[in-house]
Formats: structure tokens, C-alpha cells, sequence
């Protein structure tokens, strides 16, 4: 066998190498785009503490509407929601507090319009414990199968 053969099986050993590379950073590629897929479903916030509800509602009305609307554990009409928590029932207050509970469905995801002037606690984080924070198992994703490179010349 001469040199020309030699050079031609080094050339076609290092694009098997190459191909199989491609393989891994497609793999790679698929399983990011499945987590970015799945980060979208988590409600928008601008913290990493989704269920920690002192976050969305600090204190306050939609605080107080947010508690009675998971007390209640089903959907409250807007002068429902101010009965319930002390508030007189006029214009002022039924458009303020369905503006407040709105932007806390737009925002949050922990409360969903379900109709005119009607709200509830969202579905997906009804047993959910607000003081724990939801994270990732340790071993998630070591299931794929990732080979480790070896001896790539540089």
C-alpha cells in the first residue's frame, strides 16, 4: 500500500469522524430546542421563582383577590371578589380591580380570566407548594446518548 492510499483512508477515517460529530451536535441541538420549547411554557416573570406568589402580588388588593380566588377554588365574579375582600362594590373599584387582576393573568399565569369580569387560580399551579421552588431532577437528560470525542488531532 503506498502513501496515496494511506493519505486517501486518513482523509476518509477523518470524515467518518466529522460526520459523526455532526450526529452529536444535531442530537445536542434537538435537545436544547425541546428545553426552550418547554421553558415556554412556564409563565412569564422576571425572576426564576414562578411559584412564589409574594412576587407576583406583593401586597394589596390583588394580593387579597388572589387569596380568596384560591380559598374559593372556583371562578369569582369581579363584585364577588371586592365583597370578599372588604371593598365596596362601585365603578371605581370594579374597574380597578379587574385591571389589576387582568395584568396579574397577563403577567403571571397564576390567575386566568375565565370570562366577562370573572377570574380563577389557574389550573396549573393549583397544588403546587408556594414555598417550595420547582427545579430540574439531577439526572435530567443523562439519558441521551453522548459520546465523549476522543483523540481529535489539533
Amino acid at each position: 500500500m503506498g502513501i496515496k492510499e494511506d493519505i486517501e483512508k486518513r482523509i476518509e477515517k477523518e470524515r467518518q469522524k466529522i460526520s459523526d460529530l455532526r450526529s452529536q451536535i444535531e442530537l445536542a441541538e434537538s435537545f436544547v430546542q425541546g428545553l426552550q420549547e418547554a421553558l415556554r411554557l412556564i409563565p412569564r416573570s422576571d425572576s426564576t421563582k414562578h411559584t412564589q406568589i409574594g412576587f407576583y402580588f406583593r401586597s394589596g388588593d390583588t394580593k387579597q383577590a388572589y387569596e380568596e380566588l384560591k380559598k374559593s377554588g372556583k371562578p369569582m365574579r369581579i363584585d364577588e371578589i371586592l365583597r370578599a375582600i372588604g371593598k365596596s362594590d362601585n365603578r371605581q373599584n370594579r374597574a380597578s380591580m379587574a385591571s389589576s387582576l387582568h395584568r396579574a393573568a397577563k403577567k403571571s399565569g397564576i390567575i386566568k380570566k375565565v370570562g366577562a369580569n370573572t377570574f380563577a387560580v389557574s389550573d396549573m399551579v393549583i397544588g403546587i407548594n408556594e414555598e417550595e421552588s420547582v427545579s430540574l431532577p439531577d439526572n435530567f437528560g443523562s439519558d441521551r446518548e453522548t459520546q465523549e470525542p476522543k483523540d481529535i488531532p489539533f
